[in-house]
């Protein structure tokens, strides 16, 4: 007997979400770090500087890239030939299902 909600999935069809995950974030971190790069001149020779957004996008880049590399070690280490048991934290985590309040 399974207690609980549970989701059953195969190892390669999990191996693939996590492939997926990593790549996003890999791709929101390099998005963040556009935000943060140093603005040009606009044509009147003034810069627009905004710390805080600033800042913001770095921490979120670096979190961005932290996940990426969670989800990369997570599907280099899936073993396509079984079936993983998820709970609702877990579809959470893969991005499968939002999180409550969001």
């Amino acid at each position: 007997m399974i207690e609980g909600l549970k989701s059953i999935v195969v190892g390669k069809e999990l191996k693939l979400i996590c492939e997926n995950r990593a790549n996003f974030h890999h791709e929101m971190a390099d998005a963040k770090l556009q935000d943060a790069a140093p603005k040009e001149p606009d044509a009147d020779g003034a810069i627009e500087t905004v710390v805080f957004p600033m800042q913001w996008n770095n921490r979120s880049a670096v979190w961005h890239e932290a996940k990426a590399e969670f989800f990369a070690f997570m599907a280099e280490h899936i073993i396509e030939s079984e079936t993983y048991l998820l709970n609702e934290k877990d579809l959470e985590n893969l991005g499968i299902i939002d999180e409550p309040g969001i």
